[in-house]
């Protein structure tokens, strides 16, 4: 992507998950998860609150991370990336 570019780029949870959790029973995990890094990595994402609530939920499932890591990771996803929160007028938008 090019810097600048005015087009953003929402990745889904299950990337995001890739990016942070190893699945041990996956033979292609860690190219998963190289994809994973590569595509989170770009410039102008963006992500919906529903998006890191879901992340996180995962996390704190799946990969038991604790309360600290959990708050590291939303500030990283505040600095990385456009938040867009979820509400009505949100679902509603019309491009």
């Amino acid at each position: 992507m090019n810097v600048g570019n005015n087009q953003y780029v929402c990745i889904d949870s299950n990337i995001w998950l890739y990016r942070f959790i190893i699945n041990p029973n996956d033979a292609n995990a860690q190219i998963k998860q190289q994809i994973a890094i590569a595509i989170t990595t770009e410039d102008n994402l963006v992500i919906s609150t529903q998006i890191i609530n879901e992340v996180c939920a995962n996390l704190i499932r799946k990969a038991k991370f604790n309360n600290s890591q959990i708050q590291i990771l939303i500030q990283e996803f505040h600095q990385g990336c456009e938040i867009m929160p979820v509400s009505f007028e949100t679902l509603e938008y019309e491009n």
